[in-house]
C-alpha cells in the first residue's frame, strides 16, 4: 500500500507518488528526467533509486528527422520511456531499458546476453529450415546473393541479420520470412 501526500503542486506530487509506486513494480522505470543545457546531458533517476547523467550524444539520435529537441525530454505516461519532441511537434519515445543499459553495465550485459541467445535461436531455426529443404549453404549463397560466410555466421548465431538479409535468405529458399522463422 502506498500513501501519497499531495502538496501545492498537485500534479508534480501525484506524478512523483505514482513514480515511486510503479518503481516498486519496475525498477527500470524512469521517475525523473531533466536536460542540462550547459552539459548537453540528461539527468536521470530510475525506479530503484539509481541516478545517472547521460551525455545526449551517446543516444545516437543526431540523424533522426525531424531533429529532436533535447530540452523537451519528459517522462512518458507509463514511466517506461522518455518522450522528446521533434521540431515538427511529433513525439519520439526512448525506451527506459535502452537508456538504463547505457548507464548500467549489469543491464547492458543482460541485454547483450539476451540478444546473443536470440541470435543463436534464430540461427538454429533457419539452419534447420535450410537443411530440411536439402539446400547447402553454397547453393543458398548462389540463390540469395548472400555470402556463404555470412550465411554460416547467421546460422551459428554470430550475426544478427537485418530484415533485408533475412528476406534474401528466405527468398533463396523460396519462402517468406514468416515461413522461414516458423
Amino acid at each position: 500500500m502506498m500513501v501519497c501526500a499531495i502538496k501545492k503542486s498537485a500534479r508534480k506530487s501525484l506524478q512523483a507518488c505514482i513514480g515511486r509506486a510503479l518503481a516498486g513494480i519496475d525498477p527500470h522505470s524512469i521517475i525523473d528526467v531533466r536536460f542540462d543545457e550547459d552539459n548537453h546531458s540528461l539527468w536521470l533517476e530510475f525506479g530503484d533509486g539509481k541516478k545517472a547523467v547521460l551525455d545526449w550524444s551517446r543516444l545516437g539520435l543526431s540523424d533522426i528527422e525531424p531533429a529532436l529537441i533535447p530540452s523537451s525530454a519528459a517522462i512518458g505516461e507509463d514511466l517506461d520511456a522518455i518522450q522528446v519532441l521533434g521540431e515538427d511537434g511529433s513525439l519520439f519515445d526512448i525506451d527506459s531499458t535502452a537508456i538504463r543499459s547505457l548507464v548500467d553495465k549489469e543491464v547492458a550485459s543482460r541485454i547483450n546476453r539476451i540478444a546473443f541467445e536470440s541470435a543463436e535461436h534464430v540461427g538454429l531455426r533457419i539452419q534447420n529450415k535450410r537443411k530440411s529443404l536439402g539446400v547447402t549453404q553454397k547453393e543458398l549463397a548462389r540463390r540469395s546473393g548472400l555470402e556463404q560466410s555470412l550465411i554460416s555466421k547467421m546460422e551459428r548465431g554470430r550475426h544478427q541479420p537485418r530484415f533485408t538479409t533475412l528476406s534474401r535468405y528466405a527468398k533463396g529458399l523460396k519462402l517468406s520470412v514468416p515461413d522461414l522463422l516458423a
